[in-house]
């Protein structure tokens, strides 16, 4: 018999509401349905507003219950979407060379550089090939002005395909670390608001100065998805 766990749950606008959808779950009183994955409600996303449930129940060999589903937070994403888009820009960034200021932007995330280097990116996806190009791809959406989940989730999704193609890269961890970065910097905004009233610095989310190289499929996120 599985043990009684408590663990969070996400959605999105758009979440779907009929069962049988893989990947999610139905809760008590709750009219929608829930992730466990933070990646599994942003592939559904239809707006950057995220609701965050605390649950208990049980999670065993692909089986989720819920006995109780506790809404924690309601708000819109739309800085830790553009954030987990510059972590899979940022993941990527060693499988092509960014230009000065892209780098700087991917380093530093300074907001006065980011439609420039949308545009550097833009300009180097236009003149490059193969897995370069998808990776500028990436960069673009970590950088462009659109609708800030489509943009996350296509980096995402751009971002572990490139991985896929490295065979000293094992894509279920790729995929871990893209979720773990997710799901942390969404509870992190949480959590922030809960105890304080106050917007976390998304800075701590980020990646050490230096070497963007060095710096690839790398996350300084601990918070977790799951707690016992």
């Amino acid at each position: 018999m599985p043990a009684a766990v408590v663990y969070y749950a996400f959605a999105f606008d758009g979440a779907p509401v009929d069962p049988g959808s893989r990947g999610w779950f139905a809760a008590p009183t709750v009219p929608h349905l829930l992730a466990v994955r933070a990646r599994t409600a942003l592939g559904r996303a239809s707006g950057s507003q995220v609701m965050i449930y605390r649950c208990d129940g049980e999670i065993a060999h692909g089986s989720i219950r819920c006995e109780q589903a506790t809404l924690i937070h309601v708000g819109d994403a739309t800085h830790e979407l553009r954030w987990f888009a510059l972590y899979c820009a940022r993941s990527v960034a060693n499988r092509w060379t960014p230009p000065h200021l892209v780098k700087e932007f991917l380093v530093a995330a300074d907001p006065e550089l980011r439609d420039i280097a949308f545009q550097r990116a833009r300009a180097a996806f236009a003149v490059t090939e193969d897995v370069s190009r998808m990776a500028a791809r990436v960069t673009m959406y970590a950088t462009a002005d659109d609708d800030p989940a489509v943009c996350a989730r296509e980096a995402c999704k751009l971002a572990s395909r490139i991985a896929s193609f490295d065979k000293s890269v094992q894509l279920p961890q790729v995929k871990a670390q893209q979720e773990r970065a997710l799901a942390s910097t969404l509870l992190a905004r949480a959590n922030a608001r809960a105890r304080t009233g106050e917007e976390p610095d998304f800075r701590l989310y980020g990646f050490e100065s230096g070497d963007i190289s060095d710096s690839a499929l790398r996350d300084s996120s601990e918070l977790p998805t799951a707690a016992a």
